[in-house]
């Protein structure tokens, strides 16, 4: 398994909490980042990701905090 392929899943109550994940695309859409900076920040395990039947998936979360931080 890839490193960058860990999520921490927090439980609250009896309940697990997932992470809110966008595919790779969505996130350079939304976000206005570079598909190649985002892939960048993956594998220094600045934001998570896993695949989902074949596509990168990462963190919205960590994606916005990335966002933000570029401004």
């Amino acid at each position: 398994m890839h490193p960058w392929v860990r999520f921490v899943f927090v439980q609250r109550s009896g309940m697990v909490t997932l992470p809110s994940l966008i595919p790779l695309s969505e996130a350079t859409r939304q976000h206005g980042l570079g598909e190649a900076y985002l892939h960048q920040m993956v594998e220094k395990g600045k934001i998570r990701a896993a695949m989902v039947t074949g596509e990168m998936v990462v963190s919205e979360d960590e994606v916005k905090e990335r966002a933000s931080n570029e401004c």
